[in-house]
């Protein structure tokens, strides 16, 4: 995977983890 694709993805994944949280 590049990593300018993994960047794009990483805040993505973080707003998945606080919605699971809430």
């Amino acid at each position: 995977m590049s990593s300018s694709l993994n960047a794009a993805v990483q805040p993505t994944k973080e707003n998945l983890v606080k919605l699971l949280e809430e």
